[in-house]
């Protein structure tokens, strides 16, 4: 009775009964595909637990072809469609290891009553998660190694600014050694018997600190007329390194220079008028001294 008086409604109200249908319908349509995918879920997890737990084997149309081809081709296009690009998928299927888990795969997904087209599905879920997985294998390399970068950069900012620091410091030194030997130096002229006009001293600016080609120390030893050479000669005595001996080898040529001015130009000359430019920081003080004792007496 209660049908028959549905169905009596359904025909007095044509309208009304077709949208009652349409809704029945289509509540009805959903709760199927909400039970197929709960069952196919079910499924997939049962399949990949026996797959982990070492169940292997083949699906029953491994050995048909045509359906092979239709499988493979299947994924491919649903692949596609997600972004994974041919080139991963080709070599999944190229090799012979990730190739079988895919097929002992569809075996373990068949085996729990899974269909073939279920099958095409899960195997293509599978092999996109492995996608993903390795782009954030990628993106989280890539961080590391911008984070290593930047890290890196920051090092070598550290490393520059300690270095200029460092560099400041030593031009700041090197001026300040410069100002105390140079101060040291035209004292020790002023004080001496020499004659200012036989010598002549020059220092080196602070900013040329960098430059070594240019001596930060030159001494000139003007010389009148020597005997056996007639002219005017002059020695000049470059200091190109500043170093603890440095002074005490410049005190030592301005006693020779005073005390026996011809002999000092022979001895520094060695004897050759041609030699007229001597480098300071190859003069050994206990030379210089010898020299100084043996004509001192």
């Amino acid at each position: 009775m209660g049908i028959l008086l549905i169905i009596s409604l359904l025909l007095a109200w044509p309208t009304a009964g077709a949208s009652i249908l349409i809704f029945i319908v289509i509540a009805t349509i959903k709760k199927i595909i909400k039970i197929k995918a709960k069952q196919y879920d079910t499924k997939k997890t049962k399949a990949k637990t026996n797959l982990l737990n070492g169940e292997i084997g083949y699906p029953s149309w491994i050995n048909d072809k045509e359906k092979t081809d239709i499988f493979i081709e299947a994924i491919y296009l649903d692949l596609s469609r997600k972004n994974v690009p041919l080139h991963y998928y080709k070599e999944i299927i190229n090799k012979n290891e990730s190739a079988r888990t895919i097929f002992y795969y569809a075996y373990t997904l068949e085996k729990e009553g899974a269909s073939f087209i279920e099958q095409e599905l899960a195997v293509s879920e599978l092999i996109l998660s492995l996608w993903n997985k390795e782009i954030e294998k990628i993106k989280s390399k890539r961080i590391h190694e911008h984070k290593k970068s930047i890290s890196q950069i920051a090092k070598e900012n550290r490393r520059y600014k300690i270095e200029k620091i460092r560099d400041k410091n030593k031009a700041l030194n090197f001026h300040y050694m410069m100002e105390k030997k140079k101060t040291r130096i035209t004292q020790q002229i002023e004080k001496s018997k020499i004659n200012k006009k036989s010598i002549k001293v020059s220092f080196q600016q602070a900013n040329d600190y960098y430059n070594t080609r240019d001596p930060k120390i030159s001494i000139l030893l003007l010389y009148n007329e020597i005997e056996g050479y007639g002219e005017s000669i002059s020695i000049k005595i470059n200091f190109f390194k500043i170093n603890k001996t440095t002074e005490k080898v410049i005190t030592l040529i301005m006693l020779l220079h005073t005390k026996m001015r011809d002999d000092l130009f022979l001895h520094l000359s060695n004897g050759s008028i041609k030699k007229t430019d001597i480098v300071g920081d190859d003069l050994e003080p206990s030379l210089l001294t010898k020299v100084l004792l043996k004509n001192g007496k």
